[in-house]
């Protein structure tokens, strides 16, 4: 039986890897194929709710989740993308990680969520992700053309993806969620820097949430070197080196800064206020509680409320989205893990 590699979509943004196989060798035929808009949209409707199960299942907090969507769906309409039906879903997994499928399905994880700090970054996430989508990356990896009706889909037992046809025409398709190639990530964060400045959004935000991951990746690498906890490990998988992304970022970001930005976002910490994250070294539940800071408070005094049991001022540093030179001020809101 023939077995193609034909890798579906797993757009996440950056850095966040964790819920991307790696490409496995077939012996026969690697095709590479073209499809149309009505079978992306096939495509996708099969595979959604498969990627939904495998994540968590849809996030219980349909405010959170009314709130995601509603940033995705102020990027379409802004960015005049006419011609493709998005759906914007937050799922239930720690792992830091988002995706997208053929058709406009977008998926982030709440462990992602946890490290946004404004509606800037999590509207930058959304747009490399509709990116990939609008400009048709999986396409040029696929063989959907052989696959446009008469789909099967079910897990395998090593929880890869298997897309199969009638039985009578004896094929049967691995999907792996993969990476895309370097140039795709590329044209993907400069479409995404459109469609922020275009819906009003901060143009920089894209690097900062670039930092924070970096900081993120890096610190969990001190603490667990390659035994990264479920919610973190194979960060820096299959994508371009961040440094690569950020030096092309800071060449074109110049060119968006002066746009007109929006006002009255909102506030982003309070979306995610009481988010779960996981469990600490203690095997206790921690979750992401927002707080004001107020007089006589610092980076190490909050850092010590933490719920984590080691490096706490790095991890305040890294959830906050600060520099090691930062310090809070009177009012700010800032996320603390209790």
């Amino acid at each position: 039986m023939k077995k193609i590699n034909a890798p579906v979509m797993c757009v996440l943004f950056l850095l966040i890897l964790t819920g991307c196989f790696s490409p496995r060798s077939y012996e026969s035929n690697n095709y590479k194929g073209f499809t149309s808009k009505t079978e992306e949209r096939f495509i996708g409707q099969k595979l959604h709710p498969l990627l939904i199960k495998k994540f968590g299942g849809k996030h219980h907090n349909e405010k959170l989740s009314e709130y995601v969507d509603a940033v995705g769906q102020r990027i379409v309409a802004n960015s005049k993308i006419l011609d493709i039906t998005f759906k914007f879903f937050v799922t239930d997994s720690s792992i830091v990680n988002a995706y997208s499928l053929p058709g406009g399905y977008i998926y982030i994880n709440r462990g992602l969520l946890s490290l946004i700090n404004t509606e800037d970054e999590l509207a930058a996430m959304l747009s490399h992700e509709i990116a990939h989508v609008v400009a048709r990356h999986y396409s040029d990896r696929s063989a959907y053309l052989m696959l446009s009706k008469d789909l099967s889909v079910k897990p395998s037992t090593d929880h890869s993806i298997i897309i199969e046809k009638t039985p009578s025409t004896g094929l049967k398709v691995e999907l792996l969620l993969m990476h895309f190639a370097r140039e795709n990530e590329y044209q993907a964060d400069r479409m995404a820097l459109e469609y922020l400045v275009e819906s009003g959004y901060n143009a920089n935000s894209i690097y900062d949430l670039l930092k924070t991951l970096i900081k993120f990746k890096s610190l969990n690498s001190t603490i667990y070197g390659e035994r990264y906890p479920n919610y973190t490990k194979n960060i820096m998988y299959s994508h371009p080196p961040l440094d690569m992304r950020i030096s092309r970022l800071k060449k074109i970001l110049g060119h968006y800064n002066n746009r007109p930005k929006r006002k009255n976002i909102g506030n982003y910490i309070n979306q995610i206020d009481g988010l779960f994250l996981g469990k600490n070294k203690e095997n206790k539940r921690i979750s992401i509680a927002k707080i004001i800071v107020e007089k006589g408070d610092t980076v190490e005094t909050l850092s010590k409320l933490n719920n984590i049991i080691e490096k706490k001022e790095s991890w305040f540093r890294v959830f906050n989205g600060m520099d090691s030179s930062d310090e809070v001020f009177i009012g700010q809101t800032v996320k603390l893990v209790i």
